[in-house]
């Protein structure tokens, strides 16, 4: 009983019993280990997936603070200096572009789609 409390329970098995148990006591570990090696890798991949949408989002922000301080300074320009208005709008309507393309690029992370789950 001793050896039971102390989570020996080979007492009175014969040594094939304890060796096949051995056995699936060992499988079960490097199954589990299989899993947690799995679990650790989709974390990596979640926190690699988090930083970029982190970085994108804060070029979005910068994208439309820089589209704003175009417009902004569109509305200022003096109508009679043509060239810089058109440069000024032209920067505004890139800005546009670069801003819709960083958009979809956040809304294809969370399209779940394309994603097999393995």
């Amino acid at each position: 009983m001793a050896d039971k409390e102390n989570g020996n329970d080979f007492d009175g098995r014969s040594d094939h019993e304890v060796i096949v148990l051995l056995e699936s006591q060992v499988n079960d570990l490097q199954d589990r280990l299989g899993e947690s090696e799995k679990d650790r890798s989709n974390l990596i991949m979640l926190q690699g997936q988090v930083s970029i949408v982190r970085l994108v989002f804060a070029g979005i922000c910068g994208l439309l603070m820089a589209t704003l301080i175009t417009a902004v300074a569109s509305w200022y320009t003096p109508q009679a200096n043509l060239s810089t208005e058109k440069v000024i709008a032209l920067a505004e309507r890139i800005l546009l572009v670069l801003t819709g393309i960083l958009s979809s690029v956040v809304a294809g992370f969370g399209d779940n789609r394309n994603h097999k789950d393995s």
